[in-house]
């Protein structure tokens, strides 16, 4: 037998007779056919293995042939030489059909010879159960889900760049253009007046390589109430530069003028004008005292310190007489609109009256022309009072005056000026100035006014 492969092709066991007829055929006895029958010292019984090969479905069952042969694609057996005897026994004889297996019906093993009691039946077959059928197809992996898979790689790259940019931007090395981006800050040295808002951003710095709303101000340390330099800090992407705002106090000191006679006593504290608190006193104090022994006019130089500790100076007037003045005549003009604005103009001259040895009122020679304007409105108001608390100075309808007083409950200012007695003399003449009458006779009756005195 020919089992090298141990391939068995449409392996059936019977006979055949002459006339096809296999249910006639005659019966002899196969006792001992399983010990008979070797095959290479093999007994039928033993199960020969097949190589590993897949066994199929068989496709058909066996047929016999007109010659009494079993033919069928590869054959096992050659078909009995002759069916009239059946005490020869056949040599079987295996073909080999590469590997295919027809004829045959498999429940899943090798062919076993075990017993051969039904000639001409199809015997169960039987199989190593390592073994793996060909004919049949592996289970095909899963694919992978290409949805899932390119959402994981999009969070990959996100997270990925979202680091990278961290990373940049935080080291000071982010870059535009692919270049390293220099970033450079210009502080400016700000001077702002006592009590002003803190600068805007824009007035402190300058930057390059990147934009004044990416950079961080810290401002705390100014303080607008108090005369003085602060510091503050500008950082933009790491970069941190420092300057400073100096808050100083521009504005004048507004003062009176006041009256004394020779001998007097006076106190810094007599020439406060203004409703801020402020402590007064004389920058030269003996100065002063030689001021009151003789008869003048004099600037006396004042300091005043606010609650915050803010010092300031200013000039103020003072005008020793030799005869005290006891009062003053004041003769104002009716209260005239200024054109195009919303305030209203009186003009008055002040003289100072005394009294001589003689027991009767004089003119002591000390007069002041004073021009009030009473604002009806307040922007326009607070307009000319920044200006004279800024330049120290304010001129209102050609009037120019370093000398003010203001009143913001009435929204009213006044200015002051010295009367020049040479130029009243030649307007009016001399000898309307001389007693207190003259002066009231002369601005009732000619010029008009209305005279008050006061003390």
């Amino acid at each position: 037998m020919n089992n090298e492969n141990n391939n068995l092709n449409g392996t059936v066991l019977g006979s055949a007779n002459a006339t096809n007829d296999v249910n006639n055929m005659p019966q002899n006895p196969v006792e001992n056919l399983n010990a008979t029958a070797s095959m290479n010292n093999e007994t039928l019984n033993s199960s020969p293995m097949m190589n590993n090969e897949t066994l199929g479905t068989v496709a058909g069952a066996p047929e016999v042939n007109n010659n009494g042969g079993i033919q069928e694609g590869g054959q096992f057996f050659n078909a009995i030489n002759n069916p009239n005897d059946m005490n020869s026994t056949p040599t079987p004889e295996v073909v080999n059909a590469e590997n295919n297996i027809s004829g045959m019906a498999f429940n899943g093993g090798m062919p076993g010879f075990e017993s051969v009691n039904n000639i001409g039946t199809t015997p169960p077959l039987s199989f190593d159960q390592n073994q793996t059928n060909n004919n049949a197809q592996a289970p095909k992996p899963k694919k992978p889900n290409k949805i899932i898979f390119i959402i994981l790689i999009v969070f990959i790259l996100i997270a990925i760049g979202g680091g990278t940019y961290y990373v940049l931007k935080y080291t000071n090395i982010l870059n535009r253009g692919g270049k390293q981006n220099n970033i450079q800050i210009n502080t400016n040295n700000v001077e702002i007046n006592l009590n002003d808002n803190v600068p805007q951003d824009n007035d402190l710095a300058t930057v390059t390589g990147t934009t004044l709303d990416t950079c961080t101000f810290d401002k705390s340390l100014i303080d607008v109430t108090k005369v003085g330099e602060y510091d503050f800090t500008v950082t933009c992407n790491g970069v941190t530069q420092t300057g400073k705002v100096k808050v100083v106090d521009n504005s004048p000191l507004a003062l009176k003028t006041l009256y004394k006679t020779v001998g007097d006593t006076l106190e810094a504290q007599e020439f406060a004008s203004l409703t801020e608190e402020y402590a007064y006193e004389f920058a030269n104090p003996n100065e002063v005292t030689e001021y009151l022994k003789t008869p003048g006019e004099y600037n006396v130089t004042v300091k005043a310190t606010d609650t915050n500790n803010n010092t300031k100076e200013g000039i103020a007037k003072l005008y020793v007489t030799t005869n005290a003045i006891r009062g003053f005549l004041a003769c104002a003009t009716n209260p005239q609109n200024i054109s195009g604005t919303s305030i209203t103009m009186q003009e008055s001259d002040r003289f100072g009256i005394s009294v001589n040895t003689e027991k009767v009122n004089v003119y002591s020679g000390l007069g002041f022309a004073e021009y009030t304007f009473t604002f009806g409105d307040e922007v326009e108001y607070n307009t000319y009072l920044d200006n004279y608390k800024t330049n120290g100075e304010v001129t209102i309808n050609n009037i120019t005056s370093k000398n003010m007083t203001y009143d913001n409950a009435t929204k009213t200012i006044t200015l002051m000026n010295t009367l020049n007695n040479e130029e009243l003399y030649n307007s009016y003449g001399e000898e309307h100035f001389q007693k207190y009458t003259d002066i009231l006779n002369y601005y009732t009756s000619n010029l008009g006014r209305t005279c008050i005195y006061s003390k």
